[in-house]
């Protein structure tokens, strides 16, 4: 086994959109995602020589894992960065994304395409106790992220403290979450230009918000908004 930094992450909705968009607009959304989740990847691998990441998707979760045989906590951080931009361009596609950052041991076979350790079984507990659009991170990764708070490094750009709202009777709540709001832009509709939390909610609007998940939308908006105001930096 190796230590490192793994991201599960799966698409909301997936099943039964068809019923709301046409199936050859999900491919494309979802074909678009794929490849800007794989650039992102590259790209930050091409500047730290370091890391060795891999990438698999199974149905609508997309799983990234960072292999370094460094301390691989320094590279928590990195996976927040890896995520933001395929992630707000995914949500502007209508591809809402659910997830966690884990932090330990796992083995990876590329040949078989199989995960197994206690960080993946981490994330595998966690990912699905969340009730929101959003990347939290799992207990292993919180106290390895404020280990290096307190080592002075910085992560603001990535993440944000944040209480992650949790399915009812789950007792734990997550403390971090991918700071998406700050890189979320407005877009252009019918000659309008919306804001990028008008935008957000045009979006959800239009996925058709059943009662089911209406928590998770408002939890959604809540964050943008919690985010907003401690960033500054969202429109």
């Amino acid at each position: 086994m190796f230590e490192g930094v793994i991201a599960l992450i799966d698409a909301l909705g997936i099943k039964g959109s068809w019923t709301t968009l046409k199936p050859e607009d999900l491919l494309k959304s979802w074909e678009n995602t794929i490849v800007n989740f794989y650039r992102s990847i590259t790209s930050v691998s091409r500047v730290d020589k370091d890391i060795r990441p891999y990438f698999i998707t199974v149905s609508d979760t997309i799983i990234i894992i960072l292999k370094t045989d460094k301390d691989a906590i320094e590279y928590i951080p990195l996976m927040a960065e890896i995520l933001m931009n395929p992630f707000t361009k995914a949500l502007q596609d209508g591809i809402f994304f659910r997830g966690v950052i884990s932090f330990g041991k796992l083995t990876h076979s590329e040949k078989m395409n199989m995960i197994i350790g206690p960080a993946i079984d981490e994330a595998d507990d966690c990912h699905k106790l969340t009730e929101w659009i959003g990347v939290s991170l799992t207990p292993s990764a919180e106290f390895g992220l404020d280990s290096l708070i307190e080592q002075g490094v910085d992560v603001q750009d990535y993440l944000v403290p944040y209480t992650v709202p949790m399915k009812d009777g789950v007792n734990f709540s997550g403390r971090w979450a991918l700071a998406w709001p700050q890189k979320l832009s407005g877009v252009e509709i019918r000659e309008k230009s919306l804001s990028p939390r008008a935008a957000l909610l045009h979006r959800l609007a239009k996925s058709g918000v059943k009662i089911s998940h209406y928590k998770k939308c408002k939890n959604t908006i809540d964050f943008y908004d919690a985010c907003c105001k401690q960033k500054k930096t969202c429109s």
